[in-house]
């Protein structure tokens, strides 16, 4: 088996406050400084439609907030603040947007002209482009492998348990295709 991941980060509509403004609750493992100032879509369950939205502190403006730069970033003090004309539950509610739906981050790629790929959340898409790239080319060439070969993309990486919980129960050998987070 040969596999990679596809991440599953991103965060969920927790609370429609008053304001008409999200609380939110994270999916997978990054924390809360990571996404602050981020552009955001959420995803309506209900009617398919994506709305945009930024990422803030409840405490933006240092000029209101004596704690702004020190508040501790976590789920009370960050919010989303939609790209909509809402100032309270109600018409945040109209849009369709209710609690569990689905919110995810603007990734910001960029390809530089010497072809460095920079963008957010980028880790394992890249081994799952090599790994697509690899079943293009063996179709494309004609290529047999020599044993039974199942490719597995997990969306589950974030949460724990990969690919894990459906092996094939003849598997022999399990390749995982990610990126390596170094630390000091």
């Amino acid at each position: 088996m040969v596999t990679a991941h596809l991440d599953t980060l991103g965060t969920i509509v927790r609370a429609i406050k008053p304001d008409g403004r999200l609380k939110m609750d994270l999916v997978g493992g990054f924390g809360y400084p990571s996404i602050e100032g981020e552009n955001c879509l959420i995803h309506v369950a209900s009617n398919g439609k994506t709305y945009t939205g930024t990422i803030l502190m409840h405490q933006t403006s240092v000029h209101v907030y004596h704690d702004a730069n020190t508040a501790e970033r976590n789920q009370t003090n960050m919010e989303i603040r939609l790209d909509e004309k809402v100032t309270n539950a109600d018409e945040t509610r109209a849009l369709g947007i209710e609690v569990g739906d689905f919110i995810s981050f603007d990734p910001r790629t960029t390809v530089t002209e010497s072809g460095f790929i920079k963008s957010r959340h980028l880790d394992d898409k890249v081994s799952a482009a090599l790994l697509i790239h690899l079943l293009k080319v063996y179709k494309e060439g004609g290529v047999t492998l020599p044993y039974t070969t199942h490719f597995y993309f997990s969306n589950n990486e974030e949460i724990g348990y990969g690919a894990n919980s459906s092996l094939p129960a003849k598997m022999v050998e399990y390749l995982a295709v990610d990126m390596g987070a170094t630390g000091g």
